[in-house]
């Protein structure tokens, strides 16, 4: 599978089972960055890592 655009790259990993995926936005809506992490992996206090 390909992706043509970050928003479809996103929901692609989204869907990807054990990916957890945090998408930043500015206010405008614009893509800022991301989080992605394996579900399970965390760190001590128990947030995704």
């Amino acid at each position: 599978m390909s992706a043509t655009s970050p928003e479809k790259f996103f929901s692609v990993l989204a869907a990807t089972d054990g990916v957890l995926v945090e998408v930043q936005r500015f206010p405008s809506g614009d893509t800022r960055g991301s989080k992605v992490a394996l579900e399970g992996d965390t760190n001590a206090a128990g947030e995704p890592v």
